[in-house]
């Protein structure tokens, strides 16, 4: 027994919610209820129906593969935030499960746990292909940190760009990776950018992504600044020796220094003339006398 139900918003999926009869042991037991999504784009075109089988195949394997594999790195994540105290609750990414239903037009869909409560988008992507990240609650903080941390652990090559869920179960996740895989790689470049880093990625000593150079205000250069250009030319740019070249003080300083040159040369010149100056004689009536 299915019933279509509405998650969120936006039209990727068509979801149901289904109610469990048999089949589907061990992962749901009978009488729960779980979320069948098929991807909506699967059903609009002209192509043959065996090729239109194959790429419902084709996309649903696609999605149990991307969740599966971030809910891997998020048992990582969680694994390394229990050893930190303060670090609180952590996020468990749901497993998404591939379903086959024969009796449908559109066999293949995917299988996931119906999550009750409030279903909340904390990141996502807009129509003009901008990433949306909200960071005003404690999970919301969590999801952002999540972020940053799988874009380090794979060294820049991942980044998740879809995050939905109900509290800490998280579903309907999207990627973006650096080869072009999945999405836009320019979303990792504006994610580097936007990101702000909070309380939870500084627990886990998760690195900046923004360069240091980037936070810091840009020097003024010597060789645009027409003042310095102008000191420049003159052979100083401190003030203070400029006014020391211009004073009183040293000007009379150098003046005197010149004027006892000069004294001293010309006592010096006299005593030297004086010494090669030939002796006088005199004779006196009385004795000889040499002056």
């Amino acid at each position: 027994m299915t019933a279509e139900v509405q998650i969120g918003e936006g039209c990727v999926h068509k979801t149901c919610r289904a109610k469990v009869i048999y089949g589907l042991d061990p992962v749901f037991e009978s009488g729960s209820t779980c979320i069948t999504k098929v991807r909506n784009p699967i059903t609009y075109g002209a192509k043959e129906e065996s090729n239109l089988v194959e790429r419902n195949l084709e996309i649903t394997k696609q999605d149990c593969k991307i969740q599966n594999t971030v809910r891997e790195y998020s048992k990582i994540f969680a694994a390394e935030a229990r050893v930190i105290e303060n670090f609180g609750f952590s996020l468990e990414v749901i497993p998404l499960h591939l379903m086959y239903r024969p009796a449908n037009t559109i066999p293949y869909a995917t299988v996931e746990t119906d999550l009750k409560g409030v279903y909340m988008k904390y990141c996502l992507m807009d129509s003009t292909g901008r990433l949306i990240a909200r960071a005003t609650s404690e999970v919301e903080q969590k999801c952002c940190t999540f972020q940053h941390w799988i874009h380090q652990w794979t060294n820049g090559n991942l980044l998740v760009t879809r995050i939905e869920g109900v509290d800490t179960k998280i579903t309907s996740i999207e990627i973006v990776t650096k080869l072009s895989y999945k999405g836009s790689p320019k979303i990792i470049e504006q994610f580097i950018t936007q990101h702000q880093c909070n309380y939870y990625c500084g627990l886990l000593s998760l690195r900046p992504l923004k360069p240091v150079e980037s936070l810091q205000q840009p020097k003024i250069k010597t060789s645009r600044s027409p003042l310095l250009a102008r000191r420049g030319v003159t052979g100083s740019s401190s003030p203070q020796l400029q006014k020391k070249g211009t004073s009183p003080q040293s000007t009379r300083k150098g003046t005197s220094r010149k004027i006892m040159r000069r004294v001293y040369l010309h006592l010096v010149g006299r005593c030297y003339l004086h010494y090669l100056r030939p002796p006088t004689c005199v004779w006196d009536s009385q004795h000889y006398k040499r002056r």
